[in-house]
């Protein structure tokens, strides 16, 4: 079983060099963009209102908000679904060509760096950065991209490689909601690297 520490980590914060995480062993969860989805709470198709889910498990009880949104109101992004919250059991919907991406800001052109943003596009087929894309690093992790946005219409950029992986904090096989740590990890390393995405906070 790992440790944890008293320096929690929050949503869509970026892991760096001298945090306690770094390092610790990665378990594989999924590559596919399509393990995400969204509650289409206006039932008009997905909009900036609609909260966005990990559903790569069919059961609510293992289900990860990835935005803030009306599928359970005032449910922050990074926590999981639980009975009785107004999303339970609600059916996911996938989206039509969701990618993973980063608007490159800094450093060199072409290469993720610490200073980039990270985003779940919902339509990759545009290139660019649109209304409803999920921002999933600080600031502002969780929160969607609308008309009036600076970012809006900005190119994006792909991962040569990206997944959503966990480290095993219980010491129990098997992701669990409840204590395991999620992560977007960028690159092919099998460790908690520098510039991950946390997509759970990390007490």
């Amino acid at each position: 079983m790992l440790s944890t520490s008293a320096l929690g980590y929050a949503f869509g914060s970026k892991v760096a060099h001298n945090n306690y995480d770094w390092g610790y062993p990665l378990v594989f969860l999924t590559a596919n963009p399509n393990d995400i989805g969204y509650v289409d709470s206006g039932a008009n198709g997905y909009d900036v209102g609609d909260t966005i889910y990990l559903r790569k498990f069919a059961n609510s009880d293992a289900r990860v908000r990835l935005s803030w949104g009306n599928g359970n109101p005032g449910a922050a992004p990074g926590t999981k679904v639980e009975m009785g919250d107004q999303d339970y059991n609600q059916p996911l919907i996938a989206f039509n060509a969701p990618d993973f991406v980063f608007n490159d800001i800094s450093g060199v052109i072409g290469t993720y760096d610490r200073f980039d943003r990270v985003y779940f596009t919902t339509d990759s087929g545009f290139g660019l950065l649109l209304t409803g894309d999920d921002r999933l690093s600080v600031p502002s992790a969780g929160t969607k991209i609308r008309n009036f946005n600076p970012e809006n219409g900005r190119p994006w950029t792909a991962f040569p490689f990206v997944s959503i992986q966990y480290v095993e904090i219980d010491g129990n096989a098997g992701y669990n909601v409840c204590s395991d740590f999620l992560y977007l990890h960028i690159g092919g390393s099998h460790i908690v690297s520098t510039g991950d995405i946390r997509l759970t906070p990390t007490p």
